[in-house]
């Protein structure tokens, strides 16, 4: 279900976790356990895909940012986009500058309603007895 705009509170979704001052291990340690907290804090059934956890490392030092989304929302393939893309977001916020995406090439629903017409065409048709015969 997807709820309204306006009802769903980013801090169900945000949390932000003190890393200041620690080491590899430390940091390494912590994020296991706020991975495995944001993984138990995912609730698809309330519409609760995905958690951020934000480890302040303070003042001086970068933050870093753990995103978990669930795989109804996204899956190997999408990460595969969307990574590139929060990448030159973060490299243009951190430089200063906006950053715009490219355009959506195709929406879901075109695409879905281009699938749908083409699954109708005679040639497609005529390839079922073979679809079947390979299936059975």
């Amino acid at each position: 279900e997807i709820t309204p705009a306006g009802t769903v509170a980013a801090a169900e979704s945000l949390h932000r976790v003190d890393a200041a001052g620690l080491d590899a291990d430390a940091l390494r340690a912590l994020t296991e356990r706020e991975f495995a907290a944001a993984q138990g804090r995912l609730a698809p059934e309330r519409g609760r895909m995905v958690q951020a956890v934000w480890f302040d490392s303070g003042p001086d030092l970068p933050g870093r940012l753990l995103l978990v989304i669930h795989h109804l929302s996204v899956d190997g393939v999408s990460w595969r986009i969307l990574l590139p893309e929060m990448a030159a977001a973060l490299e243009a916020a951190a430089a200063g500058a906006t950053f715009t995406p490219e355009p959506v090439g195709t929406s879901f629903r075109r695409w879905s309603q281009h699938l749908a017409a083409a699954a109708s065409e005679p040639a497609r048709i005529r390839e079922l007895p073979l679809w079947r015969g390979i299936l059975s």
